[in-house]
């Protein structure tokens, strides 16, 4: 099976990649100038070499230039899909890149009451996905499947070893960077590791005791990110350092998904952002963006290259400001202000920005697409 390679053509899942990491390595230098934009529905934004996929009003994924936002095709996509080597693919069907052509249905051999969560590309080029039955008592299972034809390689039942825990509800499934055939498992509040792929064995658990908060993994560890702080952990689920007391302090709105570089993982707040050290934990610098609140959640920042983006608001609860900090030291280097709606997503992708608006009309809901590239290369 053919690896997936890290680059920055293609953001493959809702966090960039299988650590969740929210980092292209692809520079985006500001200023940054809208180019073009397209109508969509709802927040699902991917990418993959020079195509963009976004859901459209009629329910289809569309698949865009990502040169000049023109439509390539529309197909039906029946889950939560990640773009690979061979297609958009999810755990009941696939698309090809260059059509819109299907690859694979699996609708005839799933349970009815079959729902997916979680769905990666690992690093061996497949995908990882967790099924649960609904209405149903029996465990979740952790499942690998060919990416290019929907073969299941791999399935597990999810439960642990420890008794008390009873059955673990995972929703989350990732890898570990620098930790070859380590995965993580993530319930609302437990942790479990996993040495060998979907078949390895258990390996460590860490029970929280309260909402898990978003989870990145790198330098062969795993990062646990909210309002209430920071934790690494190691292969085995076990603490390395944590931080809170930078991160209560800073940090006083609902926590995005952070973005994690070689040396630092950055959070953000949508007033807020603050960069530790990914080593000690300890704080690197801090900014303050806005002096409103994004409302009751906050947008997710983009690393590339060394600038973060990150969603301010020129109001309570905008939303609509794109702001690019530097990642060394987290000063101010240039914004934008939005005018159609609030800013809901934001992706990265060979060097430009995708960002997703939404807006109340008399019409409905308005979702907007628009591609924000650097000035100097229009």
């Amino acid at each position: 099976m053919p690896k997936s390679k890290e680059n920055g053509d293609q953001w493959a899942s809702s966090s960039r990649d299988s650590a969740n990491r929210r980092y292209s390595p692809t520079a985006i230098t500001p200023p940054l100038i809208p180019t073009w934009t397209a109508r969509v529905y709802d927040e699902l934004l991917l990418s993959y070499k020079r195509n963009i996929y976004a859901l459209v009003p009629s329910g289809e994924l569309e698949c865009m230039n990502a040169s000049d936002g023109r439509e390539r095709w529309r197909a039906r996509i029946l889950a939560a899909p990640v773009a690979t080597q061979f297609g958009v693919v999810s755990a009941r069907n696939a698309l090809r890149h260059s059509d819109g052509a299907s690859l694979f249905n699996r609708e005839g051999q799933i349970p009815k009451d079959s729902l997916f969560y979680g769905a990666i590309i690992d690093s061996q080029g497949r995908l990882l996905t967790i099924q649960k039955l609904r209405y149903s008592d029996d465990p979740d299972k952790l499942m690998a499947l060919d990416a290019k034809t929907g073969a299941v390689l791999a399935e597990r039942p999810v439960v642990t070893r420890w008794p008390f825990l009873g059955l673990v509800r995972v929703l989350e499934v990732g890898e570990i960077p620098g930790a070859p055939g380590w995965l993580f498992l993530a319930g609302r509040a437990t942790l479990l590791t996993i040495d060998g792929g979907v078949n390895g064995k258990a390996r460590g658990l860490h029970y929280l005791g309260y909402k898990m908060g978003w989870i990145c993994a790198g330098h062969g560890r795993i990062y646990v990110a909210s309002r209430r702080g920071v934790m690494a952990l190691d292969r085995r689920a076990m603490t390395v350092w944590s931080s809170s007391e930078p991160v209560n302090r800073l940090l006083k709105g609902a926590v995005a998904a952070p973005v994690l570089t070689r040396t630092r993982i950055i959070l953000w707040d949508g007033r807020t952002a603050v960069a530790l050290s990914v080593g000690t934990g300890r704080l690197i610098w801090k900014s303050k963006v806005s002096a409103h609140k994004s409302g009751y959640k906050s947008v997710d920042p983009v690393g590339a290259g060394q600038v973060l983006y990150v969603v301010g608001s020129s109001a309570p609860g905008a939303r609509d400001q794109i702001v690019a900090l530097g990642l060394t030291d987290g000063k101010r280097l240039w914004s934008t202000k939005v005018d159609d709606g609030e800013i809901i997503n934001m992706i990265a992708h060979k060097g430009a920005l995708y960002a997703i608006t939404w807006k109340k009309t008399a019409e409905g809901h308005k979702y907007t697409l628009t591609k924000y590239a650097p000035k100097s290369a229009k």
